[in-house]
């Protein structure tokens, strides 16, 4: 396994490179001048804003630039922020943490709830708890993310009162931002969990163990589930980068710092240093998830092995 897993990480750092001409490109294609967003209350001159774009080496051919990047990044150097001067590695770590809680919290809440209904679903098929089940799934796939926060704050903070409508600093201020971003997740992994389950009961080792006289509940759980979960996990996986990307949007309604949030104010402002190292930080913590998410393979199933 340690050979997979090596080979794994090389294949990775081709992907990293690829993904750092992506984001170096698509940031350069946005319209509008960093120098000019900086200078735009003082209302300096052309050539004043000219020697700024020297100052930030933003008159360079773009390959230029983008060797200097790579310099800078093979060094662990993101670069410094273009408004506020602050290493990039320092505005990434003071936000991380709080960008971590929220999309660990919401994918065990997806997790937790998506086994749960997608269990339900499988086991009471066909039944009013099923089709309740599977409503709650569509409905929670349905509806943009944005437009539930906005319901959530109307109804269990402006109506009910019961907890905050923004902020952070306290579980209750978590609550409703986990919820609203685990509730997408949650909805696909049990429609998933309850078509996989359905079909792994249907297998004749199932119908084995039950003619054994095993209990139900000891089939479903050690039987059943366990062979059931195994692409339930690759989806889980899929979903944590959902999870992370769809922070920006948490972030920016329930008035949390953190990465998501701090993402959309440098590209408002063209803050290129911290777009680049959000987005790479992102991109790599995306492709360590993805490979747990194979080595956990082999321990689900033991015919799976690695070469």
């Amino acid at each position: 396994m340690s050979k997979y897993i090596i080979r794994r990480v090389l294949v990775c750092i081709p992907i990293l490179l690829g993904l750092t001409v992506i984001v170096f490109s698509m940031m350069h294609l946005i319209p509008g001048d960093p120098a000019q967003v900086i200078l735009a209350q003082s209302g300096a001159r052309p050539e004043v804003v000219e020697r700024l774009r020297e100052q930030l080496g933003l008159n360079l051919p773009l390959h230029v630039q983008y060797l200097r990047f790579l310099d800078n990044l093979a060094h662990g150097n993101l670069g410094n922020s273009l408004f506020t001067h602050r290493p990039v590695t320092e505005i990434i770590a003071q936000n991380l943490p709080s960008t971590m809680e929220l999309a660990l919290s919401a994918m065990c809440l997806a997790i937790i709830l998506g086994l749960i209904f997608g269990v339900l679903g499988a086991v009471y098929q066909d039944t009013w708890i099923d089709n309740l089940v599977m409503t709650l799934a569509v409905v929670g796939i349905s509806m943009p993310s944005f437009w539930v926060a906005l319901l959530f704050i109307f109804f269990f903070s402006l109506f009910l009162g019961w907890l905050p409508a923004g902020g952070q600093g306290t579980p209750q201020h978590l609550i409703l931002p986990m919820v609203v971003l685990g509730w997408n997740s949650a909805a696909v992994i049990a429609r998933l969990v309850r078509s996989s389950l359905l079909e792994v009961l249907r297998q004749e080792y199932v119908t084995t163990a039950r003619a054994k006289g095993l209990g139900e509940p000891i089939v479903l759980l050690r039987h059943a589930l366990r062979n059931a979960l195994i692409p339930v996990i690759t989806v889980a996986g899929l979903q944590f980068g959902f999870l992370l990307g769809g922070t920006v949007v948490t972030e920016t309604v329930f008035a949390r710092q953190g990465l998501g949030r701090v993402a959309v104010d440098a590209i408002i402002y063209k803050d290129l240093p911290v777009v680049q190292g959000i987005v790479l930080l992102i991109a790599i913590i995306y492709m360590l998830v993805n490979l747990l998410v194979d080595v956990t393979y082999a321990f689900l199933d033991p015919r799976i092995r690695y070469q």
